[in-house]
């Protein structure tokens, strides 16, 4: 039970974006189906490399080798590089929020936008090391509470708490 609102105000660094796309990738894109994309892809490779060496390679089977390295590897190197390109372009679009608690609500406050929500519409909160993802249900994501904002207060763990008291989802991630 909190009895004053807990707020904080800050903007979003290129970390926190980047923080903010793992977290939401290793939700959405779980580790088991990554595994069993790496496993396929190392079967099929496994197989032309063999095949290549017991006959010849021929144009396709580099094309197909290429395509099994990516999946595993190539997606998230690339996913990582346009995560940075697009927050060094838009800069200017992440405005400063101001994030606010209360027993009954949540809400997120910028110049362009005020976004009140009851507890209950939350879909989860997952904690990591870094910080705190609020998401709607299923997976979208609301905003982002990076770990520098919980030095020196036991604000963590005040919102986890509201967010236990209602029964939101709380997941944590490593």
């Amino acid at each position: 039970m909190v009895t004053e609102p807990i707020s904080f105000t800050g903007n979003l660094s290129l970390p926190d974006v980047l923080d903010i796309h793992r977290v939401h990738s290793r939700i959405v894109l779980r580790r088991s189906i990554w595994w069993l994309m790496t496993v396929v892809s190392g079967i099929i490779a496994a197989v032309i490399i063999f095949a290549g060496l017991r006959s010849r390679f021929v144009p396709v089977s580099f094309l197909v080798l290429a395509v099994c390295a990516y999946f595993p590897f190539g997606g998230m190197l690339v996913d990582h590089w346009l995560v940075r390109r697009r927050y060094r372009r838009n800069r200017d679009k992440f405005l400063e929020n101001t994030a606010s608690f209360t027993n009954e609500s949540i809400s997120l406050v910028n110049a362009k936008s005020e976004i009140r929500v009851a507890w209950d519409l939350l879909g989860s909160v997952v904690t990591t090391p870094r910080g705190l993802l609020f998401l709607f249900p299923p997976h979208a994501i609301w905003f982002w509470l990076p770990r520098r904002l919980f030095e020196g207060n036991a604000h963590r763990e005040s919102i986890l708490a509201l967010a236990a008291e209602h029964r939101v989802s709380i997941r944590e991630m490593t």
